[in-house]
């Protein structure tokens, strides 16, 4: 079932950025006997698979290279290994996997290890390092069978375990080597690490209680994360080595260790170690909402200050309007602080904000500080952005690394493009690291053009508008230059085949130039004509409540847009910013828009006349967030270092909601990938994304089988209303001016269904259930109504279409929808029955009058029947009604014969009599053919009657 939960106006930004190459080398083979050397030119090197390094020269690493470990494989390495980092070029070691070192000698300098990487000596290997850091693992090292560790410099932390002895003794202390070789013996020579640092381990730092020798393990002189030293407790105390007869139990706040340890002296301040190319991290983080996404304070119409956005009435949203130029009408609007919750339960930012505050209070103080940034969403991007500069500096000045990372959040992406532009301007570019998009249209997205013209999707609640309505919206965006902004660019037209918006043939008798329905709207050029008005040659916008009728759009504010648009295409974002696309994709996702105008007729006093009414529809992608297409949020290649794709219908999979693009920050896949971004230090994209990827996070856009989806959807053409009950009695309807606003409400038990006002009403539901609906006359003509099945494209499965049906004043209508299942698994339902039909009660008496067939025309039988039941209902005196009901059985027999003019005859003396009749009685002047008192005819009934006697005498051809 498609959502369109977007009561935000949530869209944004495009652009494109300086190229950047990034090589990688992903090795094949499962045993390599060769030696093998890894450069950082093929860095960074990726391991999916269980792999064997066993050439007597071993592996050889140089500096700067970034090794990623995909899939949990084990990494033997035997003979030999040389880990070369330097102070300006460390190795960086990351992923979920364990290194297994056997039978060798190792040489390890100035290299990381994290997330989720271990390391395992064993088979009597000697490893010796300087400038090792183990973190974000379960644990950092195993030493096995006679191996030895010599490492000096090291830094533990953020483990689970650090380090275990499973057998021979070793030696760790911070004492320079040759004091270390007076002091132990020679059998512990083989295993030193000096100057080591221990923090942030949950279990174990330090863990001997395996060891099988009585032999002491000696970990003096080392930083245990507190000045009172280790937490320390061993029960063995028969097993203490002669080497350490001062081994007791310290009740220290530092890390905790077991075992046969030697841990006297120990340090009591924190050594500097020096890493080489250690990094500060990380960057204070700025967020930039989305559109609409900030709260915003004035005065109302009355003069009074209040919160304006989020709006609790139409009167709110009027006091933003903007004037022809783009400017404020009222000019104390202020935004103060981010949507958290929209009317304290819809969550939008609520979750990420928590978040924040928890990321940079942790123990680990990666990021010091973060401030998101409310801006007035309503004016220019670049007068947003040149606002915004002060606020970057001073969050700078405060960083660890005097730089900031940009997360920006759908329309805020567009914000930070701009934001770029103005430092580089002013020369202070180098204040950004990191721009971290999360759902933003580089190139723009289709919905924003009938957010514009309609109010579609912008209703608060949505599809509903109770609070605000769609043409109160629509009033709103039509000055906004930044909804401007988010209309779908030339860029996005070049990267797609089709139209972006249609029309049938039949637009034109809404006056519109005619190259519409011939090749619809390709262009942005051709968009711009259309949105103005010059394609349809009027100027002139449509009354406030006619939000069928497109409105008319500044063809100044346009222009000003194609420009805006122009620069963005030809920003270059300097090469030392990272660059990075969350792009949400799964969710049905508007691509392709249309209009189309159904015939309709329509009676009033003064006659009865063919209405052309301007109906809406939309095709759909599951490769998008529900608002921005896939194709527009990811950008290209070149734009960005990684597009990172974030199934969101597999994460929503089973929850009563489906995460979509305005409150895709509330889902925990999208913020764990912010976080580990903003907390992880730079040049992340040469490393392939040095730490493992969130469930439902890949490097490559998801695919999805659309055809196999299935909806269905019940629309009605007026004069009717429509309400659906489903075989548990739940009902799906609109009850009429049920507020105290005189709005209508909405009433919907039925899960997973909605309603959908786009030009006709129109519920959907699942096409699985079972469903009755009823139908209630609401005034004359002649009313239709469809029952259509689509796929996830709306390509049409299946239908059963019911059109021109005569509505009389008392009309009582009735369809029965029963699914029918194909045999495919794929696609469960499949059809439509071909025998649905339609039961209709004409006079409203409680009987059926006649059952209608889908997908065809009214029979001459079938009009004849319904202008029968029509004349029945209209209050004839019963005299002239029998008179009237003879003629019909005359007709009926005519019919059959095909004598035409004879039919033609009759229906005329039958117009007679029903103009004479309508002259002739007043109120209650005597008996109607229902043995009822009647009541005059109304003018138009009188009409409505009229026409269908001239419909039915056109169909006898």
């Amino acid at each position: 079932m498609k959502k369109f939960i977007c009561f935000l106006f949530i869209f944004c930004v495009f652009a494109i950025n300086a190229n950047k190459a990034h090589a990688e080398t992903k090795i094949m083979e499962d045993e390599i006997s060769v030696p093998y050397v890894m450069t950082k030119e093929g860095s960074p090197y990726i391991l999916d698979h269980d792999i064997r390094f066993v050439s007597s020269s071993g592996l050889k690493v140089n500096s700067g290279v970034d090794i990623l470990l995909e899939n949990n494989p084990y990494v033997y390495i035997g003979s030999k290994i040389e880990l070369n980092g330097d102070v300006n070029n460390v190795i960086k070691i990351s992923g979920n996997g364990q290194i297994a070192l056997n039978s060798l000698d190792g040489y390890i300098s100035n290299t990381k290890f994290f997330n989720g990487v271990s390391l395992y000596i064993n088979d009597n290997s000697k490893l010796v390092g300087d400038g090792v850091e183990f973190s974000d693992s379960n644990k950092a090292i195993s030493v096995s069978y006679d191996s030895s560790i010599n490492l000096i410099n090291s830094n533990f932390h953020d483990l689970n375990n650090g380090i275990i002895f499973l057998s021979k003794p070793v030696l760790m202390r911070n004492t320079i080597f040759d004091f270390f070789v007076k002091t132990a013996n020679a059998q512990s020579l083989n295993n030193i690490i000096q100057n080591s640092i221990f923090e942030n381990i949950n279990s174990y730092a330090v863990d001997n209680r395996r060891n099988e020798d009585v032999s002491t393990v000696n970990v003096s002189n080392n930083w245990w994360g507190d000045p009172s030293g280790p937490n320390y407790y061993f029960e063995n105390y028969s097993s203490v080595s002669v080497d350490n007869p001062e081994i007791i139990t310290n009740n220290g706040l530092g890390q905790l260790i077991n075992g046969n340890l030697f841990f006297k002296p120990w340090l009591i301040e924190r050594p500097i170690i020096v890493l080489a190319e250690e990094e500060k991290c990380c960057s204070n983080v700025v967020f930039i909402p989305g559109i609409q996404a900030s709260r915003l304070y004035g005065d109302d119409i009355s003069g009074k200050t209040e919160k304006l956005w989020e709006p609790s009435s139409n009167s709110d949203v009027r006091s933003l309007y903007l004037n022809e130029k783009g400017e404020s009408i009222s000019n104390n609007i202020e935004a103060k602080d981010l949507l958290a919750s929209a009317y304290g339960f819809v969550g939008i930012y609520d979750s990420f904000i928590k978040f924040m505050d928890i990321l940079v209070s942790s123990s680990t103080k990666k990021v010091k500080e973060w401030t998101p940034l409310p801006y007035d969403w309503r004016m220019s991007v670049e007068d947003i952005a040149k606002g915004m500069i002060q606020d970057i500096e001073k969050t700078a000045s405060t960083s660890l690394t005097g730089k900031v990372s940009i997360v920006a959040h759908s329309n805020g992406g567009l914000v930070a493009k701009s934001l770029v532009n103005e430092l580089k301007n002013l020369g202070k570019e180098n204040l950004i690291d990191k721009l971290i998009f999360v759902a933003v249209p580089h190139l723009g997205a289709p919905k924003t053009i009938f957010s514009m013209l309609h109010g579609d999707w912008q209703e608060i609640p949505p599809n509903m508008g109770l609070v605000v309505d769609k043409p109160t919206v629509r009033g709103l965006a039509e000055n906004m230059k930044s909804a401007f902004g988010l209309l779908p660019t030339s860029k996005y037209f070049e990267n797609i085949n089709n139209k972006i918006l249609s029309f049938t043939a039949s637009a034109g008798n809404l006056g519109w130039d005619s190259s519409l329905w011939q090749s619809g709207i390709s262009s942005f050029g051709t968009l711009k004509n259309f949105l103005s008005g010059i394609l349809r040659s009027t100027t002139t916008k449509p009354a406030l409540r006619d939000i069928s009728s497109p409105n008319i759009l500044s063809v100044n504010l346009l222009n000003n847009t194609e420009e805006f648009h122009n620069k963005l295409d030809n920003l270059e974002i300097p090469t030392n910013i990272e660059i990075f696309n969350i792009v949400g994709s799964g969710i049905f996702t508007p691509i392709e828009l249309s209009y189309k105008v159904k015939e309709h007729r329509s009676c009033t006093v003064h006659g009865c006349n063919i209405l052309y009414p301007i109906q809406r529809g939309f095709g759909e992608s599951m490769n998008g967030d529900g608002t921005v297409p896939a194709l527009s949020a990811k950008s290209s290649a070149d734009f960005v270092d990684k597009n990172l794709y974030i199934n969101l219908k597999g994460y929503s999979s089973g929850m009563t909601k489906d995460r979509s693009h305005a409150d895709i920050l509330e889902a925990d896949v999208t913020r764990e990938l912010v976080g580990e971004l903003v907390s992880t230090t730079s040049n992340i994209s040469n490393n392939l994304l040095r730490f493992k990827l969130p469930k439902y996070v890949t490097l490559e856009e998801p695919e999805f089988d659309e055809s196999s989806y299935r909806s269905l959807e019940f629309t009605i053409h007026s004069p009717v209303d429509m309400i659906i009950t489903d075989d548990k009695g739940r009902q799906l309807k609109i009850v009429k001016g049920a507020t105290e606003d005189d709005l209508d409400r909405i009433v919907n038990e039925i899960p997973g269904a909605e309603y959908i006002d786009f030009g006709d009403q129109t519920f959907s539901v699942p096409p699985e259930g079972k469903y009755t609906v009823i139908f209630n006359a609401t005034g004359q003509g002649f009313f239709g109504f469809d029952a259509v099945i689509t796929d996830g494209t709306h390509k049409v499965i299946s239908e059963a279409i019911f059109s021109d049906i005569p509505v009389s004043p008392e009309l009582e209508a009735k369809y029965e929808y029963i699914p029918v299942f194909s045999s495919s698994v794929s696609s469960p339902v499949s059809t439509i029955s071909s025998s649905s039909l339609m039961s209709v009660d004409i006079d409203g008496d409680g009987k059926e009058d006649i059952k209608l067939g889908a997908n065809k025309k009214l029979t001459p039988e079938e009009e004849l029947t319904f202008l029968r039941g029509q004349f029945k209902g209209l209050g004839l005196d019963i005299k002239v009604w029998r008179r009237i009901d003879k003629k019909f059985d005359k007709i009926l027999s005519l019919i059959k014969k095909q004598k035409k003019e004879k039919v033609e005859k009759i229906i005329e003396k039958i117009y007679m009599s029903l103009y004479k009749f309508s002259e002739k009685y007043g109120e209650k002047s005597g008996k109607d053919g229902r043995g009822k008192h009647h009541q005059k005819m109304t003018d138009i009934e009188k009409n409505a009657v009229a026409d269908s006697l001239e419909k039915t005498i056109d169909n006898l051809e």
